[in-house]
């Protein structure tokens, strides 16, 4: 039997999504992104001496819930369009200069978790959606008396070269990633303007509630999106908002996402055909499988794991479980569906914030029964 995607599932694990996954207009430079590989922090960092103190000309801009404050020369203008977890937005768009400030609850992480594994992790996340990625020196500065780091990250986005200053800090029950950003070709002749806004950043409640909620008319009037993969095999509907990516799982035969300021939200459909396993593999043994090769302490740390549950998709044999844990120090949850077709065995994994699972699991399970494989 062929084992090409037993260690692949996992490694590909997404959330602490930050930086390029959005961006409004459509003429913009891409905002930056984040998530789980080993991007390793250099080594003999200089503290870069920076007057955190100094006063930027223009305006302050606060955060809906008030927890935080940026202050942007008169010329840019609030923008909330720039990244849908950002919890503040601003932006010059005719000059093309922009900033975001992304929140992440510190509860989403493993206990031990360091600014430096932080910066691991959104950093190996830029990578997922950029190429020629060149990540520079990290230099110890400090933002509202607070000890932060910075690098500039030069990357190549949707065929556009653009740099980001980025900073990374934390306090009470955040961490915390600001990103300035531009075409590659204007960053050095905005890099100071860059650096005063960051600098300008507040942090008014350091404990602030981390557990945000989604406008309920968000996914109004939205419609369902039907993927199907392009060997026409498979197909699944998912609810208004969610979009097809890619990146996530280079074996994946479907894949798509959700992201919100409340929650992040992921999709795989992995098919083998039963060609590549040994005659008579049954559901079960492929169950047993997925259990001694994929889903170990290894490649999750402190995991629970549910009992599998038997059922039926759209008449097929399956079985579905969930599984909690920790990858590369982000507390995730899993809802793994198993399911047997006539030529070949799929699974349905979605998976978000270990915090987030009980609320969009019904959205998950709606998604799941529509699932069908064309035969």
């Amino acid at each position: 039997m062929e084992k090409r995607k037993w260690n692949l599932l996992l490694a590909s694990t997404v959330l602490t999504a930050g930086l390029l996954t959005g961006c409004g207009a459509d003429s913009k430079p891409p905002a930056p992104s984040a998530e789980p590989q080993a991007t390793q922090t250099p080594k003999g960092a200089d503290k870069e001496e920076t007057d955190s103190k100094s006063k930027v000309e223009g305006k302050e801009l606060k955060s809906q819930d008030e927890s935080v404050q940026i202050t942007v020369p008169s010329d840019w203008k609030e923008n909330s369009t720039l990244n849908p977890q950002a919890i503040l937005g601003a932006a010059n768009l005719r000059k093309e200069k922009y900033v975001i400030a992304v929140p992440f609850a510190k509860s989403e992480f493993a206990d031990s978790t360091t600014l430096d594994d932080f910066i691991s992790v959104t950093n190996s996340n830029i990578e997922l959606t950029a190429t020629k990625m060149e990540v520079g020196e990290i230099k110890e500065v400090q933002i509202d008396d607070v000890s932060a780091k910075q690098t500039v990250i030069a990357a190549e986005v949707s065929g556009i070269q653009v740099r980001y200053l980025i900073t990374y800090l934390e306090k009470g029950n955040r961490f915390y990633q600001l990103a300035a950003w531009t075409l590659d070709e204007r960053y050095d002749e905005y890099e100071k303007e860059f650096s005063n806004v960051i600098n300008s950043f507040r942090i008014l409640n350091e404990n602030p509630d981390t557990a945000a909620v989604e406008n309920s008319n968000s996914k109004k009037n939205l419609k369902k999106v039907t993927l199907t993969d392009d060997e026409d095999w498979t197909e699944i509907t998912l609810p208004g908002g969610w979009s097809q990516i890619h990146g996530l799982n280079e074996e994946a035969s479907l894949q798509a996402s959700y992201i919100t300021n409340a929650s992040e939200n992921y999709m795989v459909v992995l098919s083998e055909p039963k060609e590549d396993f040994e005659e008579g593999h049954t559901l079960s043994d492929y169950y047993d499988l997925i259990m001694e090769m994929q889903l170990t302490d290894e490649v999750i740390g402190n995991s629970n794991y549910t009992d599998a549950v038997e059922l039926e998709i759209n008449g097929l044999p399956a079985v579905q479980f969930e599984v909690r844990g920790e990858v590369d120090k982000v507390k995730i949850a899993y809802l793994f569906t198993l399911v047997e077709s006539e030529s070949g065995f799929h699974q349905l994994i979605f998976w978000t914030n270990d915090q987030k699972l009980d609320e969009n699991k019904q959205t998950y399970l709606d998604a799941i029964n529509t699932f069908k494989v064309k035969e």
